[in-house]
């Protein structure tokens, strides 16, 4: 999913080598997930926005949906061309190259946080669209929540670690979405080391406001207390319909830009 300014919206160039590694679901969930979208999804003509690595367009096309794909990331596209993913392009999301009403649906996974203006990326996506906009929401609940506490720290030394849209679950709650789809519920249970080596890494956009200083003082804070800690999350996974036209009327009573306030990915 999608450098830049926050008008063009965050490229993800620099973690596209392991962002699969580090946002996939578990396999099996993953798989779970990909077929009931696709069951959702059908036969139409679908743009993804922020398709990325092509992580889900790749999973929908081996199920029988036409998949077309847009990605600000060069490097993301690079590996979803690896992939197989063909029908895909560098752009932005905000500004297509498509006709009005290309596209009988759009599908937006964790990409509109990334995007600086969202109501013209919504916009967009009503004009490009004959038909809904879909999204995987999965909504994690984790003890110790690794993430969390290090936004909490980093803001405590005066960085904002916040993207500068609107995440999808954030645009669920503004605007509920017309159909929900429960796609699946898992727990997991495992050391906190490879969250705390990827936060580390600075795998997370989250961690990429932060001075070095800053990041390092935080990232040897959560491994004072959390080093030797198991983590448990739990995450419930379903997908989010908005109809066309409340999309509209919602982008046309919203204000240009939005600033994040929530972590993110």
């Amino acid at each position: 999913m999608p450098g830049s300014s926050a008008a063009r919206g965050i490229s993800f160039d620099r973690v596209a080598s392991v962002y699969d590694a580090t946002r996939s679901l578990p396999p099996g969930v993953e798989s779970r997930v990909a077929s009931a979208l696709a069951e959702l999804l059908g036969g139409e003509l679908t743009l993804e926005i922020g398709v990325g690595t092509a992580r889900w367009a790749r999973a929908l096309e081996t199920r029988g949906v036409q998949v077309v794909g847009i990605d600000l990331s060069r490097k993301m596209l690079s590996i979803a061309r690896v992939k197989g993913a063909e029908r895909i392009l560098q752009g932005e999301v905000s500004r297509t190259p498509f006709r009005d009403g290309t596209f009988e649906g759009v599908l937006s996974n964790h990409v509109l946080h990334l995007v600086g203006d969202v109501r013209a990326a919504l916009l967009e996506v009503v004009r490009v669209s004959k038909g809904p906009l879909r999204s995987v929401l999965d909504y994690e609940t984790s003890n110790p929540d690794l993430m969390r506490t290090y936004s909490d720290l980093v803001e405590h030394a005066g960085s904002r670690p916040g993207a500068p849209g609107l995440p999808e679950r954030e645009l669920a709650r503004e605007l509920p979405p017309d159909r929900i789809v429960p796609a699946a519920e898992f727990e997991l249970k495992g050391p906190a080391e490879p969250t705390l080596s990827a936060i580390e890494s600075r795998a997370f956009r989250d961690t990429w406001a932060a001075s070095d200083e800053v990041h390092r003082v935080a990232v040897a804070e959560l491994r004072a207390r959390f080093g030797a800690a198991e983590v448990l999350s739990r995450t419930r996974v379903e997908i989010g319909e908005w109809a066309r036209g409340r999309l509209l009327e919602f982008s046309l009573r919203r204000s240009s830009g939005h600033a994040g306030s929530r972590p993110s990915r």
